[in-house]
Formats: structure tokens, C-alpha cells, sequence
């Protein structure tokens, strides 16, 4: 695991550094907010039913948790298909502008499963799973923004 981390490149390193300081903060702020504000439930779709379930900061640091996770594996996917795009690209394949939008999409497809997921799953908060979300952007300016990125 170790090693795979190393593999990265500086961006993908970076960025997975970005969200884990991110989402513990975040983790922070959140157990701050519900347990001070004492929020009452906004409620939950289960069984074709609306039902009440109190939102803790347990469930909210599921959901960035969660988001986490599937953040890395988008850039574990990014690496790749950049490493393949250099690959299609060095033999002249046409199909290149096609893979990149195809790995885009499934980038994309794999966010909005997850935060599905996190709607009909009793024990993450959704609020958690979109700040979770939300800091895969705030990785990639943080990348595009570095000093080491405008060299």
C-alpha cells in the first residue's frame, strides 16, 4: 500500500494529502455542529416510507468518510487513465478524446452512485457524503493553484 502511495504522482499525492486534512477538519467541525446545535432529523426514505432518524455526528463522519474513500478511488482511476491516455497517445490511436470522456463519466457515475448510496443508507448523513464530495474539488484547485503545478 505503502509502495502504491509512492507510485503516485505528485498531484495524485498531493491531493489525497488535500483531502484527508480536509475531511478530518471537516469531521471536526461537524461533531461541533450537531452536538451543539442539537439538529433534529430532516428524516430518511426506508421501505417506500419516510421515516425520522435522528442525525448524529457519528452518521455525518460516516458520510465524509465514505465520499473519502470513493475520492481516492477516483484518483486512483485519474492515474490511471492519465497513464493510459500517454500510452494511446504515444501509438497514435484516434480513440484517445473518446477514453478520456468514457473515465469522466465513470468518475462522474461512481460520485453520484456514492451519494445515492449514502441517501438510502440508514447509518450515513448525506450532509457528510456532499461536504465529502465537495472536497474532491477543493483537492484539485489546491493542485492547480500549488506553486509546483505553475513550474
Amino acid at each position: 500500500m505503502i509502495d502504491a502511495f509512492k507510485k503516485m504522482s505528485w498531484a495524485s499525492r498531493r491531493m489525497i494529502a488535500v483531502m484527508l486534512i480536509l475531511s478530518v477538519i471537516i469531521i471536526i467541525c461537524g461533531a461541533v455542529v450537531y452536538n451543539t446545535l442539537d439538529i433534529q432529523p430532516l428524516g430518511r426514505v426506508s421501505g417506500g416510507s419516510f421515516t425520522a432518524q435522528r442525525m448524529d455526528a457519528v452518521a455525518f463522519a460516516y458520510g465524509v468518510i465514505f465520499l473519502l474513500i470513493i475520492n481516492i478511488i477516483k484518483i486512483i482511476l485519474s492515474e490511471n487513465a492519465a497513464n493510459e491516455v500517454i500510452k494511446m497517445s504515444a501509438e497514435g490511436s484516434k480513440s484517445v478524446s473518446g477514453y478520456i470522456q468514457m473515465q469522466a463519466m465513470s468518475r462522474f457515475a461512481l460520485t453520484v452512485g456514492a451519494l445515492l448510496a449514502a441517501a438510502f443508507i440508514p447509518f450515513i448523513d448525506v450532509f457528510g457524503a456532499v461536504f465529502g464530495a465537495l472536497v474532491w474539488q477543493i483537492a484539485v484547485y489546491s493542485v492547480k493553484y500549488s506553486k509546483k503545478a505553475a513550474q
